[in-house]
């Protein structure tokens, strides 16, 4: 056995997530740096990944990874017949194939992380936990309503021998024995809230997708009753525009709809932001077995983070979040309105607690250090 990692999943460069819709800039952030974390700490990871794409064609045929992976990470890569009813099972086998010629000259992984419950990740790493008894642990990003008794999650990796949860409702309501929690972490704040700025615009921050789950339609209805022409909300993100968003560019000059932004000018934003938002809904199907990641992002700014108050959050965010009491649009509105409101004192104070809960208790080097004592009951 080697002593290394092998974690199921694909991470790419940033450029290649503006070409391929089949990606989740989110999803590609949270896992470069739990990686990290984890080599940090001294494990040492290798990536079994595919070029997942759209159907053809709007997809490669053949889609081919090897020119698009994350730098500084060591990855076997495997192509596929992108068409339906072969795309599945082509995945499965070009990932079995491929693992076992690694395994063949580097030694047995001694555990294998699933990054996802989906069929095809699930499929290649139950094979190798029965075939060579290798420890196998789904970590579930985010899923539909699994059912009562989760009779609806996937069948395969229900046999998994642990289980990874980013949603907190997932971790305590789980029917799986070796359960973890792990909803990331957080970067220390280097640039904190700046009381020193005097410009009398404000502005609001929405970053993430623009479909029904990340709850953006509320949002907008809420900034368009704030009659204050010194307002501004900056979205930026991936997917379909609404009639509400496709309206409110058009009509209301204060709201700018930037798309998808490389994370340079996202850093720029994150920056001039006076508040952040996250209008998840909650009560969405899977919204409960879903977490939230962007406020990992919005928190390291030591900025005001509003918040909806999802099934999928832990605990321990009510004491940096600002959550609204209901989800409406009088709630989420008159919250801006109170967070605008704030002395220098308030801004101060807010940045302090954050820092301290980074410093304490959600950094990406702690998530990563108690992930691998975590593992180690499954290969000691």
């Amino acid at each position: 056995m080697n002593n290394y990692i092998l974690w199921v999943g694909s991470i790419y460069e940033e450029k290649h997530l503006f070409d391929n819709k089949a990606t989740s800039p989110a999803a590609n952030y949270w896992q470069i740096n739990l990686l990290n974390s984890l080599q940090y700490n001294n494990e040492k990871i290798v990536l079994l990944s595919t070029h997942f794409q759209r159907i053809f064609p709007f997809g490669n045929l053949f889609p081919n990874g090897a020119n698009f992976w994350k730098r500084s990470f060591n990855v076997i890569s495997f192509t596929y017949f992108n068409i339906p009813f072969l795309k599945t099972f082509t995945i499965y086998l070009g990932g079995r194939y491929k693992l076992i010629k690694f395994i063949k000259h580097n030694g047995l992984p001694k555990c294998i992380i699933s990054y996802n419950p989906t069929i095809e990740n699930s499929k290649i790493a139950f094979h190798f936990q029965k075939k060579y008894n290798i420890p196998w642990i789904d970590l579930c990003a985010d899923a539909y309503d699994p059912g009562e008794n989760w009779l609806k999650y996937n069948y395969l990796a229900k046999k998994a021998d642990g289980h990874i949860f980013l949603s907190y409702f997932a971790f305590k309501n789980s029917p799986f024995k070796n359960n973890f929690h792990l909803d990331g972490g957080i970067d220390l704040i280097v640039n904190h809230f700046d009381t020193t700025k005097k410009c009398s615009t404000k502005v609001i921050l929405y970053t993430g997708m623009l479909c029904e789950y990340g709850g953006l339609d509320l949002l907008i209805n809420s900034f368009l009753v704030l009659n204050d022409n010194n307002l501004r909300l900056i979205i930026c993100g991936h997917g379909e525009k609404s009639e509400i968003l496709e309206n409110a560019i058009h009509y209301d000059k204060r709201i700018t709809f930037l798309g998808l932004v490389p994370e340079n000018k996202l850093n720029d934003l994150y920056k001039e932001a006076d508040i952040f938002i996250n209008p998840r809904p909650i009560d969405i199907n899977g919204g409960s077995m879903n977490f939230p990641s962007k406020i990992l992002k919005y928190l390291s700014y030591g900025k005001p983070v509003i918040s909806s108050k999802t099934l999928g959050l832990s605990p321990d965010y009510e004491e940096v979040l600002i959550y609204f009491e209901e989800y409406s649009i009088y709630c989420l509105s008159q919250k801006i309105l109170e967070i605008l409101s704030w002395t220098e004192i308030q801004k101060n104070d807010y940045s302090n607690k954050v820092n301290y809960f980074i410093l304490n208790k959600k950094n990406w080097n702690k998530s990563g250090n108690d992930l691998k004592k975590w593992l180690k009951k499954f290969y000691d």
